[in-house]
């Protein structure tokens, strides 16, 4: 775990990284869902056709809301090992993934927006089915909707964090190279100690270090996409089930947990120094690897 206050301090700071700043709403947004969902249910309860349909618009708003947060920060990410000192509106493929997740989960989102289920008490908003007459409170969104968002949801989360771990293969190959027992050629032995010399790293006792942080950032990284696929997929279960109409309590609990879940992801993400407080993994791959061509050393996560 970081230190006490650790994060805190790291905000205040006068430039603090863009993406320590994504983190942070992410949490923001998690405590405020609680808060939300708890008034809701234990104070305002769900017992009227508004608070019914006001749930389910606060449960959208922190649902899109964590998410755009969170395919920021795997973009940003992606950025920050590609081209950390390239501005991003020179950066085509930043420019590339911020319009596949604005148009495509913004165009979703909105449907959402425009169609929310609300029923209770045989009275319902936007509803295709008849409403039940048992008085409990039942809220979603229309299968044409839900269907597409969590589906999308699932594919871009995969996609991001494919790229990340495309634009990490140098690292791993050249610290492969660098700590191989096999002999080494002359000028390979050569080209590798100036490489290390250059960026001012031992070449003996550096490698080995270098060679587990990115083994541990690369299985991090795709542990990190299968625990945040897991609650959305259990929710695209259970959407499916009950015909994009769910109790409001469960809705509730779910998209919480689908909140909270991610927000706890990525705080195990994050808490390596390497990532956070430390050096960027790119330092140990030379200028000349990276994909962009663009320096990379010295990033933080």
């Amino acid at each position: 775990l970081t230190r006490p206050g650790q994060r805190a301090r790291s905000l205040l700071r006068r430039n603090p990284p863009f993406i320590r700043i994504l983190v942070t709403l992410l949490y923001v947004f998690a405590a405020l869902l609680i808060l939300s969902a708890s008034t809701l249910y234990f104070g305002i309860t769900l017992s009227t056709l508004p608070a019914c349909h006001a749930t389910i618009i606060v449960c959208l708003i922190f649902y899109v809301g964590s998410k755009v947060v969170m395919y920021l920060f795997l973009v940003e990410r992606a950025h920050a090992l590609r081209a950390p000192y390239l501005r991003r509106l020179h950066d085509w493929m930043w420019l590339g993934m911020m319009f596949v997740v604005i148009t495509g989960f913004g165009t979703i989102a909105g449907a959402a927006f425009a169609w929310p289920i609300a029923e209770v008490g045989g009275k319902a908003i936007s509803s295709d089915i008849p409403p039940a007459a048992d008085g409990r409170c039942r809220i979603g969104i229309p299968l044409k909707v839900t269907v597409p968002l969590l589906t999308y949801d699932i594919f871009i989360n995969i996609a991001l964090t494919g790229v990340f771990l495309w634009l990490l293969t140098p690292l791993v190959s050249f610290s492969a190279r660098a700590t191989s027992m096999s002999p080494a050629s002359n000028t390979t032995t050569a080209i590798d100690t100036a490489m290390m010399t250059e960026m001012n790293y031992n070449v003996v006792s550096t490698r080995p270090a270098g060679a587990t942080s990115i083994e541990k950032l690369v299985a991090k990284s795709l542990i990190g996409a299968v625990l945040v696929l897991f609650p959305t997929v259990v929710n695209l279960v259970l959407l499916y089930h009950f015909k994009g109409r769910e109790f409001g309590w469960l809705c509730l609990s779910i998209c919480t947990l689908d909140v909270t879940w991610a927000v706890s992801v990525v705080h195990w993400l994050t808490v390596d120094p390497m990532e956070m407080e430390g050096q960027h993994p790119s330092a140990v791959l030379p200028r000349s690897t990276a994909r962009s061509g663009e320096q990379g050393a010295g990033v933080v996560l």
